[in-house]
């Protein structure tokens, strides 16, 4: 692993850990852990609705663009 690599990680990992020290010692109006919960529910649900709704209707079978038989006149 590259040393910039090594020092972004470690940046990232006392981001997170600092974040959740002060969400809990800073309780905010909708309470402790409510953004995270919040967030990570809305998160699953986009990729629900992604996968169950969106998908079927903009995905095409694999032999959609050789409907034609294969002739191809050009």
């Amino acid at each position: 692993m590259s040393k910039t690599k090594k020092i972004v990680y470690i940046l990232i990992a006392l981001i997170l850990i600092l974040s959740f020290v002060l969400q809990l010692l800073f309780e905010g109006p909708s309470g402790a852990g409510f953004y995270i919960i919040f967030g990570f529910a809305g998160a699953w649900i986009l990729i629900l609705f992604s996968k169950r709704i969106l998908a079927p209707l903009l995905q095409k079978s694999e032999d959609y663009y050789d409907g034609d038989g294969g002739n191809d006149d050009h």
